[in-house]
């Protein structure tokens, strides 16, 4: 698997590991006889309370992609083994 596959596996981790996360919350609200929210009320958070998620979404993939991406790529490419047989034999 390339780089980039390995990035986009680990962001379905985490957002496997949040759905989980707010699942449990849930559950622990409905045995507390709390008021369970719909689909409308929790997108009326996201864009009021929990704006700032919102809008540094798209900055922090920019980060992630233009600097952490080719950092990691240069660390990989930098233990690379070019010897051996990979190297085609020179012709004389």
């Amino acid at each position: 698997m390339g780089i980039f596959a390995w990035i986009v596996f680990g962001v379905f981790i985490m957002l496997y590991r949040l759905n989980l996360k707010d699942v449990c919350s849930m559950q622990k609200r409905m045995e507390q006889g709390k008021h369970r929210l719909t689909f409308r009320e929790e997108i009326g958070q996201l864009l009021d309370k929990k704006f700032y998620i919102l809008v540094l979404a798209l900055p922090v993939l920019g980060v992630c992609v233009f600097n952490i991406l080719p950092i990691v790529f240069m660390i990989l490419i930098a233990f690379t083994n070019y010897g051996g047989d990979i190297v085609p034999p020179q012709q004389h």
